[in-house]
């Protein structure tokens, strides 16, 4: 299915917030701040632009009329349901990948 013309409004709640900023909070006294902002960034353009491009589909939700989709931008990955008609994207949940040691 072709995506709508126009950008999509990203849905996250309130418990999904919350673990991206303890996340942020770990990033910084780790040392890998940088990194999980620029993929955090990445996430928000890409839903924001081409969620069904950018991520793998999952599964069809024919009733609800929704994509299932996974994306990943290391170190972070996020499950979410695209609903093309309304410009919606649905974040359920992000988890974030094993950090690589530094060198």
């Amino acid at each position: 299915m072709p995506e709508s013309s126009g950008e999509f409004k990203i849905a996250c709640g309130r418990k999904e917030l919350d673990r991206l900023n303890a996340w942020r909070q770990q990033a910084e006294s780790e040392g890998w701040l940088s990194d999980f902002t620029a993929a955090l960034r990445t996430i928000q353009e890409k839903l924001a632009a081409e969620p069904l491009n950018w991520g793998e589909a999952l599964c069809r939700l024919r009733m609800l009329d929704l994509t299932v989709c996974i994306g990943i931008c290391r170190p972070l990955q996020v499950r979410y349901a695209v609903d093309a008609h309304r410009n919606i994207v649905h974040i359920k949940t992000f988890g974030l990948l094993p950090i690589p040691p530094s060198p």
